[in-house]
């Protein structure tokens, strides 16, 4: 991947944005994000870049 600039903070946030939209999750992977929405068998995950995951409700840690 080639990314060019000028101005070299922006081509890092660029670099930054690509790589966030472009990430493959395994399975198995610990991530953390905001739950946007509950369902009766887990919750849905905002992975960020566009991406929504699958959190099963065995998977589920409540923090105390």
């Amino acid at each position: 991947m080639y990314v060019s600039g000028t101005d070299l903070a922006k081509v890092e946030m660029a670099v930054a944005e690509i790589l966030g939209m472009t990430k493959e999750y395994k399975v198995g992977e610990i991530v953390e994000g905001p739950i946007v929405r509950i369902l009766e068998f887990g919750a849905i995950v905002d992975l960020g870049g566009g991406n929504d995951g699958m959190i099963h409700v065995s998977e589920l840690k409540q923090d105390s």
